[in-house]
């Protein structure tokens, strides 16, 4: 896990992540959705950051509703494992090492998960770009650039409206 979250963050259990941003049963729904089992109650299983995640999807719920932001939820989750399950098949069918070499070797592929997060950050942000269906500069209150450069997608953000 380390080679993961080399920040080593806090790890927090479902109750302190929720304490922070919502209930214990609004995390565990969200986790599911997001296809990881439910944590052992009290066990440390969330990042410190994932409080963040919790925060944002509260405020998803309330601007697109529980039913679109959970379908989402459950999307990001599925295709998040599918990518992590390429990433460790190509790792272990084509550097796949003896038991020694394979622990080396497994450390320095932890240290393209930055990279590929990056990447895969930069090309989603793409995608939504390409993605758009409308032509004006006002949708639904949110202020939107018509054109961006690569680096100014990656510093701004949309400034959603204030209830």
């Amino acid at each position: 896990m380390i080679g993961l979250f080399p920040e080593r963050e806090e790890v927090l259990s479902i109750e302190e992540a929720a304490r922070a941003s919502t209930t214990p049963e609004f995390v565990r729904r969200i986790w599911r959705a997001a296809g990881f089992p439910d944590a052992p109650v009290g066990e440390p299983a969330l990042l410190a950051t994932t409080v963040d995640m919790f925060s944002a999807l509260l405020a998803s719920f309330e601007f697109y509703g529980e039913e679109a932001t959970m379908q989402f939820v459950r999307l990001v989750g599925t295709a998040s494992a599918r990518l992590a399950d390429a990433a460790v098949s190509l790792f272990v069918i084509n550097a796949a090492p003896a038991a020694i070499e394979r622990a080396r070797a497994n450390a320095e592929a932890a240290a393209f998960v930055p990279v590929l997060v990056a990447g895969f950050d930069l090309l989603f942000r793409h995608h939504l770009h390409a993605a758009r269906r409308f032509d004006g500069g006002v949708v639904r209150g949110v202020e939107v650039q018509r054109e961006a450069s690569a680096s100014s997608i990656s510093s701004t953000r949309a400034s959603w409206p204030r209830p």
